[in-house]
């Protein structure tokens, strides 16, 4: 063989040699590339479960059933209340009162003397349950949460609080407010916050013929009363003398066990 073709063949092996090398790297790099971005997609998939999975831990917390409480219950209804979702949102301009979603808030207002307005759940039934609430008194007189009789539309049950620390449990015979019996009635309640823009966690526990009323924890109104069936639940507001503004967030039911 002559030193011409020695040389094309040495070229031809350099050439191969390259082509393999580079074709090699290439390979590997794909390689590398698709390992990445296997791990990559297993890092965001791990990611999302573990969002999810702390989504759900914080869930289950803010809607597990209140240590302050007696038994156990089952989240049925858990509102922030900052849209119209359970509880109903309207004005009535002739008797004076309002309920408006804003700022992340249910509002509701009664702006004439001796009047109670109220904005009810969109459930209509509920029995044997506990409720929980954030009530907040903006200016005025006082909240309080109406609960419908069944199976009458005309019976509720009134549980009232006031700016002023007053807690009352009344018991409505008819609807036009001048049949009542009045269960228990409590004058400067240490429990509840007084004054405006002050915040006070109202809950009603109703199994069977038992009332409890809890303020902040703690347990200032029991009554025997009722059969633990009872009609929709209203948000109010209630203006004696004082045009009334109570805002309210936060609202849970259970079903109790």
């Amino acid at each position: 063989m002559g030193n011409s073709q020695r040389e094309r063949a040495i070229n031809m092996a350099l050439v191969l040699g390259s082509a393999f090398a580079l074709l090699l790297l290439i390979i590997t790099s794909v390689i590398e590339i698709t390992v990445q971005l296997n791990i990559a997609q297993q890092t965001v998939l791990q990611s999302h479960q573990v969002t999810q999975a702390r989504q759900a831990t914080a869930t289950a917390a803010v809607n597990a059933y209140p240590a302050y409480l007696p038994g156990s219950g089952t989240v049925l209804i858990s509102d922030p209340l900052q849209q119209e979702k359970y509880w109903r949102s309207g004005m009535d301009s002739d008797f004076g009162g309002s309920c408006q979603f804003k700022d992340g808030a249910l509002h509701v207002r009664e702006e004439k003397a001796n009047r109670n307005y109220a904005c009810y759940s969109f459930l209509s039934s509920f029995t044997n349950f506990a409720l929980e609430v954030q009530m907040t008194i903006i200016q005025g007189d006082c909240g309080n949460v109406n609960i419908g009789i069944a199976p009458s539309s005309d019976m509720y049950y009134y549980i009232e609080i006031c700016s002023y620390g007053r807690c009352r449990l009344i018991k409505y015979l008819d609807n036009t407010g001048k049949k009542t019996v009045h269960l228990v009635e409590r004058d400067g309640t240490a429990a509840i916050k007084q004054g405006f823009n002050q915040t006070n966690l109202l809950a009603i526990y109703a199994k069977k013929n038992i009332l409890r009323v809890f303020v902040n924890g703690q347990q200032i109104v029991m009554a025997q009363d009722g059969n633990g069936t009872m009609g929709p639940i209203g948000l109010s507001a209630v203006d004696f003398k004082n045009a009334t503004e109570v805002m309210y967030t936060q609202a849970r039911v259970w079903t109790l066990n």
